[in-house]
């Protein structure tokens, strides 16, 4: 019993594998990119049927600004097969052109980029090295032996005479400020003085008894 239900699953297996090998044989879902034609975008280019006719490549499925776009297609899977097989001329063919445009534009490319890395590169270097000495130290030294003893000197002196004006200053302050203190303290000194004159002239002094309390009463 055991062994019938097994050999059931495996035909069952076997059938559903044949039965997806047969869809996958006859459904298009395979890819075979090729590339947009430059003068034609719904239209494919395949770099296999490249050719060279009198020196110059035709059908090279690049555009005038120098891109290649890349055109999505679906194919069978014997189309596939024969898609995978084609890949073969494809890289001699783009290989073939790539020599031949190494070869063609590889003097231009070579002094653009020659004059790019000397433009861009070299000769800012060689400026910068050019202005790179050190002359600029002499008149540095020069101006910082005029700033630091010939116009420090003057410096101090002037700052000296500016602390002697100030202490003048500072001296005559000192002198108003004295007076003002002077006439102050001495003008309070004196009401003072005066006002203890007059509480002695108005002072009564009082009675020492009850007896002589009556008498001045009366």
């Amino acid at each position: 019993m055991r062994g019938t239900d097994a050999y059931e699953a495996c035909d069952a297996a076997n059938t559903f594998m044949k039965n997806l090998k047969a869809n996958l044989l006859v459904s298009a879902k395979f890819r075979c990119n090729v590339f947009q034609d430059p003068s034609d975008a719904s239209q494919p280019c395949d770099v296999k049927d490249m050719v060279k006719v009198n020196g110059e490549w035709q059908n090279t499925c690049v555009s005038s600004d120098g891109k290649m776009e890349v055109f999505e297609t679906y194919c069978l899977l014997d189309e596939f097969m024969q898609y995978v097989r084609d890949w073969d001329i494809r890289l001699q063919n783009v290989f073939a052109y790539l020599d031949d445009s190494v070869s063609t534009g590889g003097t231009v490319i070579s002094t653009n980029m020659t004059n790019l890395i000397e433009g861009s590169v070299i000769n800012p270097i060689y400026q910068i090295n050019d202005q790179f000495d050190c002359s600029f130290l002499g008149s540095f030294y020069a101006k910082a032996l005029d700033g630091m003893c010939y116009l420090g000197i003057q410096g101090f002196a002037s700052l000296a005479y500016a602390y002697v004006a100030l202490a003048a200053l500072a001296l005559n302050l000192a002198f108003s400020m004295f007076l003002v203190y002077r006439r102050t303290y001495d003008n309070l000194t004196n009401w003072v003085d005066y006002d203890e004159e007059e509480d002695d002239e108005d002072h009564i002094p009082a009675p020492s008894s009850m007896q002589e309390y009556r008498e001045t009463a009366v």
